[in-house]
């Protein structure tokens, strides 16, 4: 009875409904059982499908392409999250540290054979210098740039990984300066012995 008389034509109810142009028992017209759908996002954030935090190697896959990271809180981006890089095989490591040695055992046979040749001890001691202190050098931008690419800044910045950093720069710079003062010395010492002696 009283659903009746709130439905009845000219009732308040009835009046609401007709003026919002739906009437008590009428179902949507998009859905003909009269329920309600979940309205879903309309732009929803894309995921990444790869990626890690660059400050401390958390995994970002599914997870929005910006935001902060759910590990260390650092904000990531899609650039960020694509630093970080696997390791290099072995063969590529040792092709990028290891083609001054290369130089050196070219230098070691240049001088084996020179016998009483002097051009060819100087060129055999010229390579040898010169690749001596490539092996510092050398080691020193490869190591920095595999940190860089494949090491969270986290880590690489902070306890035994810094440690080790600043002991292997310290023995580069060593090298590089053994290897290229007697190297300068021997140039300065050719330069004057092709000077023409003026009496």
């Amino acid at each position: 009875m009283l659903a009746r008389l709130i439905n009845a034509p000219g009732s308040l109810v009835h009046r609401s409904c007709v003026a919002s142009g739906r009437l008590p028992g009428m179902a949507d017209q998009d859905d003909p059982q009269g329920q309600s759908r979940p309205t879903e996002p309309s732009d929803p954030k894309p995921a990444l499908p790869s990626g890690r935090c660059h400050w401390c190697g958390y995994s970002l896959v599914g997870l929005a392409d910006r935001g902060n990271c759910p590990e260390c809180g650092k904000s990531y981006s899609p650039k960020t999250a694509a630093r970080l890089q696997p390791w290099p095989s072995a063969l590529k490591i040792c092709v990028r540290l290891g083609w001054p040695i290369a130089g050196l055992i070219f230098a070691g046979f240049i001088l084996a054979t020179a016998g009483n040749n002097g051009e060819a001890w100087v060129l055999g001691l010229i390579i040898g210098c010169a690749m001596v202190g490539a092996v510092g050098f050398n080691s020193y931008l490869q190591v920095r740039s595999m940190l860089r690419r494949s090491l969270p800044e986290g880590i690489r910045t902070k306890g035994p990984v810094a440690i080790w950093r600043a002991i292997g720069t310290t023995i580069c710079v060593i090298i590089i300066l053994v290897s290229v003062g007697p190297f300068v010395f021997f140039i300065g010492c050719l330069m004057l012995l092709s000077q023409p002696v003026t009496h």
